[in-house]
């Protein structure tokens, strides 16, 4: 169960926000309930922020809209779940590898190292940035919706720490897909793996691959900590969750329900940044109870030059794809600049 702590500081925060909303008036439509496709478990912070999303738009539409999660892949796994979007098949998907392979526009979300701290995620999340995102996505036959909070990607190690990029050399490593995250783990050395995350505890159990990355609380829901002796925190990249809906399903909804969930998924960005921020505190504690003789590494400073230069392969892949001035952009709005849309492609 989720920490009452971390549940009474951001649920509060929540919902305090949005308590004058409570006198909108009934609409008289019909009830929408919303299928919200995960790939992780129903404890997971992609469920809670799924619920969340949900919770506002009930309240914005006095009832008359709600959201109903399907966690662990129960709709599919990622490429399913992304492709059903188009056909009309699936409803809403909130993932991100699934997205970022498919978008360059937001590929800048797997680049290692990209942001120094939370401050700078909310930056780019709010800018103007997703109007470049929306219309991208709209030439695919997808609504995007948000940028929820998700986490730093950290090590789940078999059988060593990651303390600099030669530890990666010749390690079976598993990525859930997307070009950027192959094309950096190949510069590492890795042997890389493209395994669902429905496989990913057999797999790690079995040793059909040595370690993973993913955000301190998905490591922990999933029980990927059951299978691993090391957790390596390196902060190599910040991913969030992406919350898309396909065009088939969106169009059948009457506007007074867009409004609402899109106003639902802008007001849940913010508060889900600092939820990751807090989620990764109170599992890596559970983790180290669960586990006491795992054991954990924090990233040397000296070792970030190395990890960079790593790293460039994947930058100069991002430019050519989206374009260097939309690149420019991108980091310079996570630095504190501003951005102006329709840069992307040049």
């Amino acid at each position: 169960m989720r920490s009452r702590i971390v549940g009474q500081q951001l649920g509060a925060v929540a919902f305090v926000a949005v308590a004058a909303l409570t006198g909108a008036p009934a609409m008289a439509q019909e009830k929408i309930e919303v299928k919200v496709g995960i790939t992780v478990a129903d404890d997971s912070i992609n469920a809670e922020e799924g619920r969340m999303w949900g919770k506002l738009a009930e309240l914005y539409t006095n009832g008359r809209v709600t959201t109903k999660v399907f966690p662990s892949s129960q709709l599919g796994k990622e490429r399913a779940q992304l492709e059903g979007l188009v056909t009309g098949s699936h409803e809403t998907f909130l993932h991100i590898s699934a997205i970022t392979g498919k978008f360059p526009s937001v590929r800048f979300w797997d680049l290692p190292f990209l942001f120094e701290d939370t401050d700078q995620v909310m930056r780019t999340v709010h800018s103007d940035l997703w109007k470049d995102w929306e219309a991208e996505m709209a030439k695919e036959n997808i609504v995007y919706l948000g940028t929820f909070g998700y986490g730093y990607r950290q090590f789940a190690v078999r059988n060593k720490p990651y303390n600099s990029p030669a530890d990666l050399v010749g390690q079976k490593h598993r990525i859930p897909g997307g070009k950027s995250k192959m094309m950096l783990f190949e510069a590492l050395g890795a042997n890389v793996s493209t395994v669902a995350m429905a496989e990913l505890y057999q797999a790690m159990s079995s040793g059909v691959v040595d370690s993973q990355d993913n955000p301190i609380g998905i490591i922990y829901a999933q029980k990927l900590h059951e299978v691993s002796n090391y957790i390596s925190l390196i902060n190599y990249n910040y991913n969030p969750l992406i919350l898309i809906a396909g065009k088939p399903f969106w169009d059948k909804l009457d506007k007074e329900a867009q409004a609402a969930l899109k106003r639902a998924a802008w007001e849940v960005q913010g508060w889900s940044i600092k939820y990751a921020e807090l989620d990764d505190e109170v599992y890596l504690k559970k983790i180290m109870a669960d586990r006491p003789q795992i054991k954990i590494n924090e990233l040397d400073p000296a070792t970030l030059p190395a990890w960079r230069e790593k790293s460039k392969p994947v930058y100069e892949a991002f430019k050519e794809e989206a374009g260097p001035t939309y690149a420019e952009n991108v980091f310079n709005v996570a630095k504190g600049g501003y951005y102006k849309p329709g840069t992307l492609g040049k």
